[in-house]
């Protein structure tokens, strides 16, 4: 991927792994963005069955006034000349990025002539302590502070250098007063890990102005700003582009101001669709298919919450919507197809890459194939047939023989004899099909139990299979115990039985009817797991008043009676002492 569309993609959809460092372009990410939005402006204002059509055209000026005035620097000539030309449908959109402050400039004409120039400034980038502290989004009110004054004041040649002159130093000289500090060996430095205070523009700049004029409410925008600090082996950390929360918020109050606060709202959603779309369509390809999924779900998360909104809407402003709709539904439906079908493309060349070809086994193979060649075995082979035996080998044979034998003897009987003890209760538990009916049967159930677990730990060393049949046997007999103990005591049905059926998926049985066997035992834990009130205790569980023993003690009048005996004889021994 293009190291620009990786950089473009990280501000605008801020995915889960971002680098670890600064852009090293960061102009060239801006201008990128600002020609996204003018992009995405004018595809929505040449779509057909709009009354939106005034909006568009005064955000795609106010795009490329922006545009023109963003040069690597701002131009002291460029502002006066903006300026002066200022008018109603295409306001200044000014980023001064030394000071972490955005301003637009508007004219605000007056039925009775007394225009004014209104000034609204907001902080472009929140504080890294205040990200690092959110749980999720920041919320903020745009915009921060606003002042006007008349037109003929803001107008005046003079007052448009002084101003102009101040912004472009403004944009061009960090000021260590208002950068951010830390304090290292008890001393306040400098820290450009962090933003600025935009005190310069918005406790100094609009004093003044609000002393030329006066301080105006202008209405709000309330936002959701997500933003991010991720710093690795870098002296600066990665953070959101401002520039983008400048451009969103300066395009919405301007469609607000324009079409009014219900339809200006939803142009701009369609608008950020818009750009999100077009960018899903470059993307398509060129990014990883996991960032492409990311994209469209962005999309389709903002066009299920437009639906919402248009629901939820006045009926005036309900019009908008589905005018919207109805003229961008296939401009979003193509891009979120052929993100779609990209994807699955993506995803079947990977299947068709990593699945091994299996060639077909011949059916008749040559002799060759017989022979072994054991070409790196030679050497060893012939050390072990030139190996010399040790002379006092055959007298050690000769005298330990005997014993040998006797000792071997020893361990087949107690082997075999192991076996046939432990073949002989698990015949006994197979052929004994009765289940226990009475405190009696059950106990005799556990003491089988108890010898079956005993007569086990040597087959678990013989092989899977032999154990397998051991573990079945075992849970044969808890099952005919635990049927007997949860019918005497149903509060043991709330309670966990410890057991998840899934653990005798392993057991290896070879016989069919211990197959059928082990699936009723299965279907059975599954239904005690399935109906207990407490999927996640058993009755040997905590100590709170929720835990077995206590629900026990609470459903028994003698147990209680006796519980308040203890505590009376326990309340009088202390006493005593």
């Amino acid at each position: 991927m293009a190291p620009l569309l990786d950089s473009v993609f990280n501000h605008i959809v801020l995915p889960p792994k971002l680098p670890g460092q600064q852009d090293v372009d960061t102009r060239a990410v801006e201008q990128d963005i600002l020609s996204r939005f003018l992009d995405a402006c004018e595809a929505l204002g040449s779509l057909p069955g709009q009354e939106a059509q005034e909006g568009w055209q005064s955000a795609r000026r106010q795009l490329l006034l922006c545009c023109n005035l963003h040069q690597p620097q701002f131009d002291q000539t460029s502002l006066q000349s903006v300026f002066s030309s200022l008018s109603v449908d295409c306001p200044i959109t000014l980023y001064i990025t030394e000071q972490n402050s955005a301003m637009l400039i508007r004219s605000e004409p007056q039925e009775n002539g007394d225009d004014h120039v209104v000034f609204e400034t907001f902080e472009a980038s929140p504080r890294s302590t205040d990200v690092l502290a959110a749980d999720g989004a920041l919320q903020w009110d745009f915009p921060g502070r606003a002042a006007r004054i008349p037109s003929a004041k803001f107008f005046d040649p003079s007052f448009i250098q002084s101003l102009a002159t101040f912004i472009e130093q403004a944009s061009t000289e960090p000021l260590e007063r208002f950068a951010a500090h830390s304090h290292k060996a008890g001393a306040s430095v400098p820290e450009i890990r962090d933003s600025a205070d935009p005190a310069l523009i918005s406790q100094m700049l609009l004093p003044m102005l609000e002393a030329m004029g006066s301080s105006i409410q202008v209405p709000r925008l309330r936002k959701r700003v997500r933003d991010n600090v991720n710093l690795h082996k870098a002296k600066v950390p990665w953070r959101r582009l401002p520039f983008w929360l400048v451009l969103r918020v300066a395009v919405q109050r301007n469609l607000c101001l324009t079409l009014g606060n219900g339809k200006g709202r939803a142009c701009y959603k369609f608008l950020i669709c818009a750009l999100l779309s077009q960018l899903l369509k470059e993307c398509a390809g060129r990014l990883a298919p996991e960032l492409t999924i990311l994209l469209r779900s962005k999309l389709c998360r903002r066009l299920a919450k437009l639906e919402m909104d248009k629901a939820e809407a006045p009926p005036e402003c309900r019009t908008t919507f589905q005018q919207l709709f109805d003229s961008t539904s296939s401009f979003f439906e193509q891009a979120i197809q052929a993100a779609t079908s990209q994807v699955e493309t993506s995803w079947h060349r990977y299947r068709k890459e990593i699945t091994p070809i299996i060639q077909r086994l011949p059916l008749r193979t040559d002799q060759t194939s017989f022979r072994l060649s054991l070409g790196n075995s030679a050497e060893y082979l012939d050390n072990i047939i030139h190996l010399a035996l040790p002379k006092n080998k055959r007298t050690k044979l000769k005298l330990t023989s005997q014993s040998t034998g006797i000792t071997a003897t020893n361990q087949i009987q107690q082997f075999t004899h192991q076996f046939f003890e432990l073949t002989k209760l698990e015949i006994a538990i197979e052929q004994d099909g009765t289940s226990a009916a009475s405190s009696p049967d059950c106990l005799k159930l556990a003491q089988r139990i108890i010898s079956l677990v005993r007569a086990t730990p040597g087959a678990f060393d013989s092989g899977p299979e032999q154990a397998s049949s051991s573990i079945l046997s075992i849970f044969d007999l808890w099952i005919k115990m635990d049927k007997y103990a949860v019918t005497e005591c149903p509060l043991l049905r709330d309670y966990h039985p410890g057991f998840h059926p899934e653990l005798l998926d392993v057991l290896q049985l070879p016989a069919p009817n211990q197959m059928r066997q082990l699936n009723m035992i299965q279907e059975y834990l599954r239904d005690r797991c399935e109906r207990c009130q407490y999927s996640t205790r058993t009755i040997l569980s905590g100590s709170d008043k929720n835990c077995f023993a206590a629900r026990f003690v609470a459903g028994s009048a003698a147990l209680q009676g006796l519980q308040s005996r203890i505590e009376a004889e326990s309340r009088r021994a202390r006493a005593l002492t």
